[in-house]
């Protein structure tokens, strides 16, 4: 019975040993997990705020300070180019997932925002522009390009925004505009793209604003850019897939209007108003993008389609008792979407190459040697020990040190060297050893200086008799390397007065 209760007691105390080990091992984990949390470094990226946009007048290409006296009177329904210049300070740590805050001028918002990538000018992908929730602020988002490019760090925004002024007046006839689209749309539903970027435009037309009496009306419908976009059919009819709704948002029925479209002209449909249409309508259809540089990076594109219309109006419009007057109304509906961001780095290394003099071919060289990276910074009496080491081996004995800022904070140079841990039997570079001017590269240099000894020779006589004098004698020193023993040809002379 007792052994049952040790056995027991034993059993209770090995569990309770291995929970505490895997509690300690998920706390490690958290430990490890917490230090690699990415940061938001916008206090530390110049150029992003609210007052450091730019934009560009009418025709011109240069780019002009946007201050509120200019961004007071955008129009709400007016597009705006804005960009912005931003700076990444030499000596700031970005870390891969760290954020940087974008804010836009007030009264600005972005117009219909979607995330973009940010390329470097090789086509390499440095961070994303994602708007935020109200699209009066945006994210960029770092991936790891600028921790080894960490020096000169910059780069440009661009994208399309809106004012808050309304001064808009509708055309009494006919007006269009688009939006970019995700969701349910006649009962099927448009995803985004996977990376949750809107792949298509709802493109919207306002007819008969003007609440007229027509008749014979007409409606076509011309799409442009047909290598960006494309007009969604019906997968059972094999027409666009529109619909016409009123001002209370009824929709209008399809017995009202016949679709014309012709899979020979796959960019044109039209529209032929069954009898008279006597009140305001909006038409809404949907085009999927096809553009591969937006839908795969939100690079920024615009979007046209024209939009006309033919028909009658009685009393030419007026309600009096005039004419019949045909009416003839076109319009463009343009849509921009995405962005464009440019960022560039240079990167900074140092190749170290260990060089060996004098090694005889019979000496074995060390299997390793350690150098580690010195920088002497502005005011520092000598250099400092960075924490970077590298181990170099044969058969090259070369390594580089890599990710290396050229300026501190303060825009000073960083003077940098490298030392080397002291080889046996070799004369070694363990002075800070500076950069080549032209290459930026290290060699050092070690000189085989075996260390030396000395061998000391003592010539013993046995049973010599009393009064007998012995002769001298020659000692020579051999060696033995690799099993094989040679003369050194170095001899001494042993006598009654040395040895």
């Amino acid at each position: 019975m007792n052994e049952k209760i040790k056995f027991s007691s034993r059993s209770i105390w090995k569990w309770l040993g291995i929970f505490l080990f895997i509690v300690s091992i998920f706390i490690g984990v958290g430990s490890q997990t917490h230090s690699v949390k990415a940061a938001d470094i916008s206090t530390s990226v110049t150029g992003l705020g609210g007052n450091d946009a730019y934009y560009q007048k009418d025709g011109s290409t240069d780019w002009i300070k946007a201050d509120s006296s200019v961004t007071d009177n955008w129009q709400k329904y007016t597009n705006y180019k804005l960009r912005y210049k931003y700076t990444i300070p030499d000596g700031t740590v970005v870390k891969n997932g760290d954020t940087a805050k974008v804010t836009l001028p007030a009264g600005i918002t972005l117009h219909d925002a979607q995330p973009f990538d940010i390329f470097d000018n090789n086509g390499t992908v440095i961070g994303r522009f994602t708007p935020d929730s109200g699209s009066k602020t945006g994210t960029i988002t770092f991936n790891g390009y600028y921790s080894e490019h960490v020096n000169g760090r910059g780069g440009t925004l661009t994208f399309e925004v809106n004012g808050s002024k309304d001064d808009s007046k509708s055309n009494p006839y006919i007006g269009k505009n688009g939006w970019s689209f995700s969701g349910d749309f006649k009962n099927v539903n448009y995803p985004q793209t996977s990376d949750k970027r809107n792949q298509y435009v709802m493109w919207d037309a306002r007819v008969n604003d003007g609440k007229f009496q027509m008749n014979n009306l007409l409606i076509n419908d011309t799409l442009l850019n047909t290598d960006k976009q494309k007009i969604v059919l019906d997968p059972i009819t094999s027409k666009p897939i529109i619909q016409i709704t009123d001002d209370d948002n009824n929709v209008i029925p399809d017995s009202d209007y016949t679709i014309l479209y012709s899979a020979s002209d796959p960019a044109k449909f039209s529209i032929q108003w069954n009898g008279t249409l006597n009140k305001a309508i909006n038409i809404k259809y949907l085009t999927k993008i096809t553009d591969q540089g937006y839908l795969q990076s939100g690079s920024g594109i615009s979007l046209q389609n024209n939009m006309d219309l033919t028909g009658n109006i009685p009393n030419d419009g007026t309600g009096g008792d005039g004419k019949s007057v045909v009416i003839n109304k076109t319009t463009q509906g343009t849509f921009t979407i995405g962005g464009h961001g440019e960022g560039y780095g240079t990167k900074f290394s140092i190749n170290v190459t260990k060089k060996w003099v004098g090694k005889p071919d019979d000496v074995k060289l060390p299997d390793s040697i350690k150098v580690t990276l010195y920088a002497k910074h502005d005011g520092d009496s000598k250099p400092v020990s960075t924490g970077k080491s590298l181990t170099l081996t044969a058969p090259d004995w070369k390594g580089t040190f890599t990710d290396l800022w050229t300026l501190d904070s303060n825009k000073k140079k960083i003077e940098y060297s490298v030392v080397e841990d002291p080889v046996s039997n070799y004369t070694a570079t363990t002075s800070s050893q500076s950069l080549d001017d032209k290459t930026d590269d290290v060699t050092i240099t070690n000189t085989y200086a075996p260390a030396k000894t000395s061998i000391k020779v003592n010539k013993v006589w046995k049973d010599v008799p009393k009064g007998v004098n012995t002769p001298p004698v020659t000692a020579t020193l051999y060696k033995t390397v690799n099993d094989t023993t040679t003369s050194t040809g170095q001899t001494r002379q042993l006598n009654t007065s040395n040895g």
